[in-house]
C-alpha cells in the first residue's frame, strides 16, 4: 500500500543552496556531527528556527563526537596491537598511551552519565 500524499501546504518543492568558506563549512560539519545531523540538516534547522542561535541537545549515551574520536583512536591502535602480538613485545609508551586513553574515555563517560 502506498504512502498517502502530503497536503499541498506541506509539500516541499523549492530548493535553497548557498556557498560558504571551507572554515564555515568545517564548523557547521563539526557542530552537525555533535548532534548526529548532516551539515545540510543543521543549516536548514538554523534557517527555519528564525533565531540567531539554535540550541541542540545531544543524547547522553550516544555522543557522536566522542564515539567518532574513539573509533579513530581504535583504528590507529589496531596495527600497533597486532605488531605487539606478532613480536611478543609491548612498547612502554604504548602502555602509557593506553592508560591515558582509558582515563580520557572514563572521564567522558562519567561526564555523560551525570547529564
Amino acid at each position: 500500500m502506498a504512502r498517502p500524499r502530503l497536503p499541498i501546504s506541506r509539500r516541499k518543492s523549492k530548493q535553497v543552496s548557498f556557498y560558504v568558506t571551507e572554515a564555515v563549512y568545517q564548523k557547521l560539519a563539526d557542530d552537525a556531527g555533535r548532534v548526529s545531523m548532516s551539515p545540510n540538516e543543521l543549516a536548514r534547522e538554523l534557517m527555519l528556527s528564525g533565531h540567531n542561535r539554535l540550541v541542540l541537545k545531544t543524547h547522553a549515551f550516544s555522543d557522536p563526537a566522542l564515539l567518532k574520536r574513539v573509533e579513530h583512536i581504535a583504528c590507529i591502535l589496531q596495527p600497533l596491537v597486532k605488531q605487539c602480538y606478532t613480536f611478543k613485545e609491548i612498547d612502554p609508551e604504548l602502555t602509557q598511551l593506553c592508560k591515558s586513553l582509558q582515563k580520557l574515555i572514563d572521564k567522558n563517560l562519567e561526564s555523560i552519565s551525570q547529564r
